[in-house]
């Protein structure tokens, strides 16, 4: 399954198909997984987790995780350190 967390419900939603997928023997690979939006369900609860890659050209958002070698972990401040560009225009 693909959903994507801002179109579900939100991370609650998101959380409930996790269980789904769990529970029929169904992977989970968020849509832009790797972005903010679903970062923190796949690092809670996925043991072996797939992300589809986030989008570049997202400039408002600051200082989000990057891929490296087909890996990413969150970071350490609040929000995983990730912060929007008050002037919005990256």
């Amino acid at each position: 399954m693909q959903p994507d967390v801002c179109w579900c419900g939100g991370l609650t939603e998101l959380v409930k198909i996790y269980r789904l997928g769990e529970q029929y023997g169904t992977r989970v690979c968020p849509h832009r997984g790797s972005e903010v939006w679903s970062l923190h369900v796949i690092c809670a609860l996925d043991p072996d987790p797939l992300a589809e890659s986030g989008r570049e050209w997202m400039t408002w958002l600051k200082d989000q995780p990057k891929i490296v070698n087909g890996e990413i972990s969150p970071g350490p401040g609040v929000g995983f350190g990730v912060r929007v560009d008050s002037d919005g225009d990256g």
